[in-house]
């Protein structure tokens, strides 16, 4: 059912490419992606803190009317956290920080539906404007960098996870919300924006698992729309 859904997505979403012409851009920006917990904790997903990743993407906006405009497109976002294990060693009075670091590196491919409105109507102008929609994504890879730490962090493997088997969900549903700013250059617009994008999917899908993780980033980024 989750897989109809999303190829049908999809397939509107190829559908509105093809039949309106407004703008396409491209988008690039920094992740701040962290992983909300309830219940039990344990092992890799014991003391999970922010990291920073990136994305890209490619955007596709249509105007509705002079101040809304529909925009979608298809995202490649890296998500996921941190998990430390330290200990505080003393060596002649100065206290340093020796333990392990797994980073969990989740791969998504996203298709977002915003709803944006421009506050200024003029293409010559500044514009503001705030944006908010949902949006859905699919994890193509999910690796787990294990990593030594002693004041600087070396890297020791990285672990490929197996998504096929039934403890994780690959389909992730999400709201977004977020504001930024247009300027007109030629032919296009240059845009400016940060985002809060919360996971309302679990990513684990095993009922006899007492955990529940859910994704939570903030993106900021700058994008190019040319106009059609």
């Amino acid at each position: 059912m989750k897989k109809s859904m999303y190829m049908l997505l999809f397939g509107l979403f190829l559908s509105v490419m093809s039949f309106a012409q407004n703008s396409v851009g491209l988008f690039t920006g920094l992740n701040f992606a962290g992983i909300n917990q309830n219940g039990i904790s344990t092992g890799e997903f014991s003391g999970l803190n922010n990291y920073t990743f990136g994305s890209a993407g490619i955007i596709y906006g249509r105007n509705l009317d002079k101040h809304w405009i529909l925009m979608t497109g298809v995202n490649f976002a890296r998500r996921g956290a941190e998990s430390l294990f330290e200990k505080g060693i003393t060596v002649f009075d100065n206290t340093y920080d020796v333990g392990a670091k797994l980073v969990h590196k989740m791969d998504y491919l996203e298709i977002p539906v915003l709803f944006l409105y421009k506050f200024n109507s003029a293409k010559n102008s500044f514009t503001p404007y705030v944006f908010a929609g949902p949006q859905f994504s699919y994890e193509s890879s999910y690796k787990i960098d294990v990593k030594a730490h002693l004041l600087i962090d070396f890297n020791i493997l990285r672990y490929d996870v197996d998504l096929s088997n039934n403890i994780f969900n690959r389909y992730d549903l999400s709201a977004v919300a977020g504001a930024g700013m247009s300027f007109p250059v030629k032919n296009g617009v240059v845009n400016l924006d940060a985002r809060y994008i919360y996971g309302i999917s679990d990513i684990l899908d095993n009922p006899l698992l007492d955990l529940n993780l859910k994704h939570r980033n903030i993106r900021i980024g700058i994008s190019y729309m040319y106009e059609l």
